[in-house]
């Protein structure tokens, strides 16, 4: 069986009254076993928009006092609501983890709440995060993820994950088994020291646990490579820059190699989980970037297919499984370090790893410094104080007299000339 869990806060009366009333209607078909609210003792004035969810005898409300430090991202919020919810939940249950900003209709909840359907028969369930010694090479990974159902059935399901930076994993929300969700729940004594990341850090702090289990190098990604500059115009260049020099492809494969063996990503081919309205996650998010291409390669970095200059995310594993097979249909450029990385034995790292990835690092730093650098700026000319003068008149005149800003600002360029 599996069980829904909503944490966090009520944000919105129409969503939270939607998603409460499918929920409703999942726990009387007997789909699901239970639903579990945990969240805040402020938020107990909107349990009305529960409506007859609260009633039912499957309904769980646990609640507890809101931090007074959210922590970064809220991720300290957020973990102790989930560690409270999954505590009303037996560990080898699955559960669909959800918040109340998600619009998800009953159709997809319907599905999803059923492993087989999303992945595959259930043969059994594992409990850990899987073991890159398994599959010393990516390929065996995408053979693995499209063929073998008794290893699909220890996965966890989530909505998207973005290609280009190392564990930002959808958290808004996912499906998975009990226990393994309960090592998502992250506090900041649990993180290394000296992990820095700039692209939603609540995101790759989350998953990195589990990741650094499956393989040691994540930590030094994260400690030296967390930082992309996203939103910045470097951002493309020094993507480009990191795909043509080690060590970057090689954490790139190591991530694939984790998603491919751990989780099942949106509309999978075993399952089209997913029309336009099937999910929305914050409709006022810009809309979804352009599919990557089958034939895609990052070695010819593009922002077609990003959102903004930071975020490039695949909605399902198929562009993944394609890009990492022996045979799949992938254009690389000339010397392409990411090819040489798929087709390599290689499994865990070398003991010079961290050496070789620090000076990365500190050549990086360098060829940031001077792509960074400001240009100079251009000297002013000095002003008359007749022109200043009548500048503050101008001015004066123009707001006293409410004919705008945009005005002012012409004549504040005109007199500065």
């Amino acid at each position: 069986m599996t069980a829904a869990l909503v944490t966090g806060l009520l944000r919105n009366p129409n969503l939270t009254k939607k998603l409460s009333g499918n929920l409703l209607s999942l726990l009387e078909d007997g789909i699901l076993s239970s639903v579990v609210l945990s969240s805040w003792e402020s938020q107990r004035s909107n349990f009305g928009w529960l409506g007859n969810l609260r009633h039912h005898p499957n309904f769980i409300a646990v609640t507890e006092k809101e931090p007074v430090e959210p922590g970064p991202g809220h991720i300290w919020s957020q973990s102790l609501s989930l560690a409270n919810g999954l505590a009303a939940i037996p560990r080898e249950e699955m559960v669909i983890k959800l918040r109340t900003d998600v619009d998800i209709s009953l159709r997809a909840l319907s599905l999803l709440s059923s492993e087989s359907n999303w992945c595959g028969v259930v043969a059994h369930r594992t409990k850990g995060w899987g073991n890159p010694e398994d599959f010393l090479k990516i390929s065996e990974c995408a053979e693995v993820a499209e063929g073998s159902a008794a290893f699909c059935s220890g996965k966890t399901w989530v909505p998207w994950v973005d290609i280009t930076k190392p564990l930002y994993i959808a958290d808004e929300m996912y499906v998975g088994i009990a226990s393994r969700l309960a090592e998502l729940v992250v506090y900041d004594s649990q993180i290394p020291n000296g992990i820095r990341v700039d692209t939603c850090p609540s995101h790759v702090k989350r998953f990195l646990r589990p990741a650094v289990k499956f393989w040691a190098g994540f930590e030094l990604y994260a400690r030296y490579f967390g930082e992309s500059h996203h939103g910045l115009a470097v951002f493309a260049d020094l993507q480009s820059r990191r795909m043509r020099s080690y060590p970057y492809p090689l954490f790139l494969a190591q991530y694939y190699k984790f998603l491919l063996l751990n989780f099942e990503v949106g509309s999978s081919s075993l399952l089209a989980v997913f029309h336009n309205e099937d999910l929305v996650f914050r409709r006022w998010l810009p809309p979804p970037a352009r599919s990557v291409p089958r034939e895609y390669c990052l070695c010819s970095y593009s922002t077609d297919y990003s959102w903004g200059l930071d975020r490039t995310y695949i909605y399902d594993l198929e562009w993944l499984k394609n890009y990492c097979h022996p045979s799949g249909e992938v254009f690389h450029s000339e010397g392409c370090l990411m090819a040489a990385q798929l087709s390599s034995d290689e499994s865990l790292p070398s003991g010079d790893l961290e050496r070789e990835v620090a000076a990365a690092a500190f050549n990086e730093s360098d060829w940031l410094g001077s792509a960074e650098a400001p240009p100079a700026a251009k000297p002013k000319r000095p002003r008359s104080r007749t022109a200043g003068s009548l500048l503050w008149f101008c001015r004066k005149t123009v707001f006293r007299f409410g004919a705008g800003k945009n005005l002012a600002r012409a004549l504040k360029q005109l007199f500065s000339r």
